[in-house]
């Protein structure tokens, strides 16, 4: 997939998972995450799965807001892939 067209896929997601956690509604976050879901904190941590990426996000990052800035798009058939900076701010 060129990586256009994988950011054309992805962008309206990461926009959507943004603004669903910025808006505090933690029940929908599962939509975003598969079962076998990995998130990478580089130099810090890696979580593994639906519930463990869930967990993170609504206790760690519970009260604050979340803004994306770098996002780099690629991917593979049906594997596509988002990198991006973020920096939790306080609500």
């Amino acid at each position: 997939m060129a990586i256009g067209d994988a950011r054309n896929v992805i962008e309206p997601l990461l926009a959507n998972y943004v603004c669903t956690f910025n808006s505090g509604y933690f029940e929908r976050m599962k939509g975003f995450y598969h079962k076998n879901a990995v998130m990478v904190e580089k130099d810090k941590s890696v979580l593994w799965g639906q519930k463990a990426s869930l967990l993170q996000m609504t206790t760690e990052c519970g009260e604050t807001r979340m803004e994306v800035s770098n996002s780099k798009y690629d991917g593979v058939g049906d594997f596509l892939n988002v990198t991006t900076d973020f920096a939790s701010l306080r609500r």
